[in-house]
């Protein structure tokens, strides 16, 4: 019975109650979440293990790490269909990150700072995100969890006049072949200018004068980190003519560095600015935390935690190229450090650093709230009954949150804050969202589609002016993405051929083609990437009314003034004369 209310037990009943609600209801995420998992799919069904691909071109933008685990999961669950599947390495990887953080914290610390550090983690806004979505950004988190967990062995160890055992150091390289796996320099980038802080930082202490790192026995690690990494890195060279690696060169780390790719450029404060909202609800503490451990920097605990945050917070700061996302492998040090202000009862809680951070804490929350509400009002034109359980939650939390601050308990307002604004993060992720249509175009496309046309059927189907990969996972690769001109040629040669059309570019379909066209259904919806709203028209060259009611019974019709079907009294119908309006009335 101990072991499921140890607190290891505790924080993975945590994780599973806040990340699974999102995990199993979310639709599939444009645009990397649908990219991964669809090149997932396709790996596992064409055989090809070596070189990830989405649709016919190569995705040379990551390593094989991801797919593989993904592909593991998919296999093993036996659901290539469902997105969940494909979701699962990135839950395990959150509760992973977050079970490392209470390790690293206990080490450090203590259990008490360990225990909360670990909720601190699990309960921010980013770590619930990541956990419920198909990306690399949780199992990149949990790989430098565990390289930096072994890395504070390895110092604490020399510390205490000792060396730590080669294992620790093996697993410091294992981990961060697995981190390369995954997102290629991020995980070594955040290892070495931790010790470089470091080696900087104690070049006069006693403990560490000489060649310290020799501790991690470098020559066997890189080896290590070799063998691990050398047999995929070459096969694929091989299969792909070393092309996999030019173009992650050119195409995506470079433009990363040198300017803003895709439109993802901001200035250097971005993460900071963003911070007590992708942190929240911990960012209640992490002010004070901060301010705490920079004046008792001389400490070697506090010290490592400064010197895995500062630099590579600074780096993904001067990086041209920002997502709310990059700067996750920090908030493990953040957490702990806040988590250490709280145990200790530093006096920044109390001074400008705590009230600071509660005004910015309670500001988000305010943000939070409101957008809970109207969020269904603005995206689909009407309320939600969903929305009343986060905002209820938030307001709740908030006071009691401020209550138990004025008076000084400041470890009781931290435990209200982060399972009152768990609570109200995994209602939204889990119940809110998905219970907006607008939001998810792509599944209410697919669920058009099988109205008239049971998956299976193999009726071809095509899409003109919306190319997100969302779609792709959905239908399937077979579905086509074409022109406007291309769009009628294709109606042309197939008489039982469904074609979404974008609003906007229907009359040069109309035009292009040389056929009568009939619209079947109408999606009003949001393009989530794009922040743009979309409207999307299926087209087909033969339509019946049952299929116009199967797509209304199935929620494909958008609202009652975009008709999908203009109906017609007898006495006003005119007589069909051509073949197409006669098999029109009669239903074919």
């Amino acid at each position: 019975m101990k072991a499921f209310v140890s607190p290891p037990a505790l924080l993975l009943w945590l994780c599973l109650g806040l990340y699974l609600p999102g995990l199993a209801s979310l639709p599939p995420v444009d645009r990397d979440e649908a990219r991964f998992a669809q090149a997932t799919r396709q790996m596992l069904e064409s055989g090809n293990f070596i070189e990830p691909r989405f649709r016919d071109a190569g995705r040379y933008k990551k390593p094989i790490g991801i797919y593989w685990l993904q592909a593991a999961a998919v296999t093993f669950v036996g659901a290539p269909g469902s997105i969940s599947a494909y979701r699962l390495p990135s839950l395990l990887g959150a509760i992973l990150a977050v079970l490392g953080t209470y390790a690293i914290g206990g080490r450090l610390f203590g259990r008490s700072v360990g225990f909360l550090a670990g909720a601190l983690l699990a309960c921010s806004a980013l770590t619930i995100v990541e956990a419920m979505l198909a990306t690399t950004d949780a199992t990149l988190l949990a790989a430098i969890v565990a390289a930096q967990s072994c890395l504070a062995i390895v110092l604490l160890t020399r510390l205490r006049g000792e060396r730590a055992s080669a294992r620790v150091a093996l697993g410091f390289w294992a981990a961060l072949a697995c981190g390369i796996l995954l997102k290629g320099p991020v995980a070594p980038a955040v290892a070495l200018l931790t010790i470089a802080t470091l080696r900087w930082r104690w070049r006069e202490h006693p403990s560490f004068r000489g060649r310290w790192w020799g501790d991690l026995h470098i020559g066997p690690g890189l080896l290590l980190l070799t063998a691990i990494i050398a047999p995929w890195a070459v096969a694929v060279g091989v299969d792909t003519d070393w092309r996999f690696f030019a173009d992650a060169l050119h195409r995506d780390i470079l433009p990363k560095l040198l300017r803003g790719q895709e439109s993802h450029g901001a200035p250097p404060g971005y993460y900071l600015v963003l911070s007590p909202a992708t942190l929240w609800p911990g960012s209640l503490v992490a002010l004070s935390g901060l301010y705490a451990a920079v004046r008792d920097r001389r400490e070697p605990a506090v010290m490592f935690c400064l010197a895995w945050l500062a630099p590579a917070w600074l780096l993904f700061e001067l990086l041209p190229t920002k997502l709310p996302h990059y700067v996750l492998p920090t908030y493990p040090a953040l957490a702990i450090l806040g988590a250490r202000a709280l145990v200790g009862d530093v006096p920044e809680l109390r001074a400008r650093p705590g009230r600071i951070g509660l005004v910015l804490w309670i500001g988000v929350g305010t943000l939070f709230l409101t957008a809970s509400l109207l969020a269904p009002v603005v995206l689909s034109g009407r309320a939600n009954a969903f929305s009343l359980a986060p905002a209820c939650a938030t307001l709740a939390t908030v006071v009691v949150v401020v209550r138990s601050w004025r008076s000084g308990r400041f470890e009781r307002a931290a435990w209200v804050a982060l399972l009152g604004g768990g609570l109200a993060l995994a209602s939204v992720f889990g119940g809110l969202l998905p219970r907006i249509p607008s939001l998810w175009p792509s599944q209410r496309i697919a669920e058009a589609v099988a109205a008239p046309a049971p998956p299976g059927s193999g009726r071809p189907v095509a899409v003109v002016g919306y190319e997100e990969p969302s779609l792709v996972f959905l239908l399937g690769n077979e579905v086509a993405t074409l022109g406007p001109a291309e769009a009628a040629r294709f109606l042309a040669e197939h008489e039982d051929a469904l074609v979404w059309v974008r609003e906007d570019l229907r009359g040069t379909v109309d035009a292009a083609s040389g056929v009568p066209l009939h619209a079947i259904a109408v999606v009003d919806g949001w393009n989530i990437s794009k922040g743009r709203r979309l409207r999307l028209i299926l087209l087909a060259r033969r339509c019946a009314i049952t299929m116009a009611r199967g797509c209304a019974r199935r929620g494909a019709i958008s609202s009652k003034n975009s008709p999908v079907w203009p109906p017609t009294t007898p006495t006003t119908r005119k007589s069909p004369t051509s073949p197409s309006e006669k098999n029109a009335r009669r239903g074919i």
